[in-house]
């Protein structure tokens, strides 16, 4: 197979940036596929190419409304931002409970109001693509599909498709990327991503650990006090922080409000006006 020396896809994105478009990129693949790496790999390369800032810290978040907040710091202005949504079917996210459906809808409409000026790139990751609604995956302009780790060379082979659908029968089809090279045509069906800066997974493993150690406490902690009182749960300090991942989590939980304003110490009106903002992911121009 010949190596090409140019990023078919990376111009693809660059060209659509420059031309006053958007990109979402879907990741798709099971634990242990290597789509996160793939993930952080190609949002620095684009943002490389494109002259934007990208960091772990600022760029990527494993929560809709944090991300969403990022999205607004004064450096993540700059059209070509790229902008990471890590594991779509992770907990916290809300993959748990049918209303997350509603919610990644909400989330992608909310991204392209905002990228249709901004021209700015999404990639996010989950297990499959169907775990999307058909309302955001129609909104998908590319999913790359994981086809295998080379762990002795450090690259993650990658199935990447470009993404139409029909307006008229809503009907999807997945197509290989198509460009010319030296007069020739070429159709690339794999992609080839090496793994991440290493700093930048390290940054990565750190704040993943605290995510998850972070949410596990809360749930578990959730669990034992409900069913330590019979269902009925005492009153705590005030706790913004538990507040948020209950909301974020009650359905799986099988919280009420009440339930959570006994746990955290708010007032009811307080946990109903925040689980109405959780509900309502806007973007505020």
């Amino acid at each position: 197979m010949e190596t090409l020396p140019v990023r078919p896809i990376s111009v693809w994105v660059k060209n659509r940036i420059v031309k006053n478009g958007s990109v979402i990129i879907s990741i798709n693949g099971g634990t242990g596929t290597g789509k996160t790496y793939t993930g952080i790999e190609l949002g620095r390369q684009y943002a490389e190419d494109l002259g934007t800032p990208f960091s772990i810290k600022d760029n990527m978040d494993f929560n809709f409304h944090k991300l969403l907040k990022k999205m607004q710091l004064p450096q993540n202005q700059k059209p070509g931002t790229v902008f990471i949504f890590e594991e779509v079917g992770s907990f916290e996210s809300g993959a748990s409970s049918r209303g997350w459906q509603s919610q990644a809808n909400k989330f992608f409409f909310s991204f392209m109001q905002t990228s249709r000026h901004r021209n700015q790139i999404l990639i996010f990751t989950c297990p499959h693509f169907s775990f999307l609604e058909k309302g955001a995956r129609s909104l998908v302009h590319m999913q790359m599909e994981m086809a295998g780790i080379n762990h002795t060379k450090r690259i993650a082979y990658v199935k990447p498709y470009r993404i139409q659908v029909n307006s008229r029968t809503g009907q999807f089809y997945f197509k290989y990327l198509r460009f010319t090279y030296k007069g020739k045509k070429h159709k690339l069906s794999r992609l080839e991503v090496p793994h991440p800066p290493q700093d930048m997974v390290d940054e990565y493993e750190i704040i993943k650990t605290a995510f998850t150690s972070a949410l596990n406490k809360t749930i578990i902690n959730a669990e034992e006090t409900k069913e330590g009182h019979g269902g009925k749960l005492k009153e705590t300090v005030k706790d913004s922080v538990m507040l948020d991942r209950l909301l974020s989590n009650k359905v799986a939980l099988r919280f009420t409000n009440k339930d959570i304003a006994r746990l955290t110490g708010f007032h009811i009106n307080t946990v109903s006006n925040r689980d109405r903002e959780h509900r309502e992911i806007t973007i505020k121009e």
